[in-house]
């Protein structure tokens, strides 16, 4: 018969807590992890999302928007499709944007663009404001934070632009631009 002494078992007992630990904390750093940054930059997806506007615009149609769409976070948020088209069907016909900067914070990025119209005085009126982006966990990809999620104030301003009471929904800079003497 098989003797084990009173010091194996200790010693055992010592290696097993030890391998508990060890794989606890093991856990414990990789799930603490950030996963590796989208593929595709947020600047490039912002580019994407308003080029497949802008071609829906000047062609017609509804498979650019739907295409459009899906670079939001519309269906995580039960954005509606009716309700993001009913916002992109008031952009004027070329409409066109210059991402002028984009800043990464972890899964959350704030790109800014800014993008022209004409004034019915002749004038250009040059916009600059931000779209925020977050990383959808799942596919690794950056989504448009359409409705604002990510900034409360945002989020005020598309509700009342929905409502129809104020038409620049988060905008941040306005300047005019042409042959004011």
């Amino acid at each position: 018969m098989l003797r084990i002494s009173p010091i194996e078992i200790l010693a055992v007992g010592f290696v097993v807590s030890f391998l508990m630990v060890v794989v606890g904390f093991a856990t414990i750093n990789y799930s603490d992890k950030e996963m590796a940054q989208p593929t595709e930059s947020a600047a490039t997806v912002v580019e994407n999302f308003y080029e497949l506007i802008s071609e829906a615009k000047i062609r017609g149609g509804t498979s650019l928007i739907s295409e459009a769409y899906k670079l939001t976070d519309g269906p995580q948020t039960q954005t509606a499709h009716a309700m993001f088209l009913e916002v992109v069907n008031r952009y004027p016909s070329g409409f066109r944007v210059d991402v002028v900067d984009s800043v990464v914070e972890g899964d959350h990025a704030i790109v800014t663009i800014e993008y022209r119209l004409p004034t019915s005085f002749g004038d250009v009126i040059s916009i600059s404001t931000p779209v925020h982006l977050n990383v959808e966990a799942e596919t690794n990809t950056w989504k448009v934070d359409f409705r604002g999620d990510t900034d409360d104030q945002i989020r005020e301003n598309f509700a009342e632009a929905m409502q129809g009471k104020n038409g620049d929904a988060g905008l941040d800079e306005i300047t005019l631009e042409g042959n004011n003497q």
